[in-house]
């Protein structure tokens, strides 16, 4: 018999996103790196973390349309003499993005940002977006 697994949508999803980023970066080009992000939920908010040490506040830029965020940013690569004999290098320098769906809608104009100890912190209340969408007489 089969292995069963029940379906886990968010999961497919986040792999179906990471698959599709790289896709894109492979035909249009990408940024030098993505920072880490963690994303939770609370009973009133959605609450976005990044990792971003070595980053400058002033290097970071946060957009949000809908319930997708957009974190862009650069981390300046230190003076260090490049003829040193590294012998590890895995620290990320350049400018990063990183575009992160969020599960439900928020209420943009009450969003606040902090930053600390290299972690950039993104505090969203959350809402229920209800529109109503008036029906006019007219053509069809």
């Amino acid at each position: 018999m089969a292995n069963w697994r029940p379906i886990n949508f968010s999961d497919d999803f986040w792999k179906m996103d990471r698959e599709v980023q790289q896709f894109m970066e492979c035909i249009f080009g990408s940024y030098s790196w993505k920072p880490s992000v963690d994303v939770y939920e609370t009973d009133k908010e959605i609450v976005v973390l990044v990792e971003i040490a070595g980053v400058n506040k002033e290097d970071v830029e946060v957009f949000i349309q809908g319930n997708i965020v957009t974190i862009r940013g650069n981390r300046k690569e230190p003076d260090i003499n490049r003829k040193e004999a590294y012998y590890q290098m895995e620290i990320n320098y350049g400018v990063f993005e990183r575009v992160i769906p969020l599960p439900t809608f928020v209420r943009e104009e009450e969003a606040k940002a902090s930053f600390q100890n290299g972690i950039l912190k993104i505090v969203f209340p959350k809402t229920t977006k209800v529109t109503n969408i008036p029906i006019e007489e007219g053509n069809v």
